[in-house]
């Protein structure tokens, strides 16, 4: 996953107006976790991809 991906991701964040930690408690995972996938530290798994998309309601496809 790419910095565009990453940058994305916090992108369709803002867009739904969640901060990291409420992502995260979506998602189950660590605001620590969500940080990291935004600035490119770490990417997310793919099951977790799939969770990620739907919370943030894009196609999966936009967070490759």
């Amino acid at each position: 996953m790419s910095t565009i991906a990453m940058s994305k991701i916090r992108e369709l964040r803002l867009k739904l107006n969640l901060t990291q930690k409420q992502l995260a408690a979506l998602l189950r995972t660590d605001q620590s976790l969500v940080s990291k996938w935004e600035t490119g530290g770490h990417k997310p798994m793919q099951r977790m991809k799939a969770r990620l998309a739907q919370v943030l309601q894009c196609d999966p496809a936009d967070l490759l």
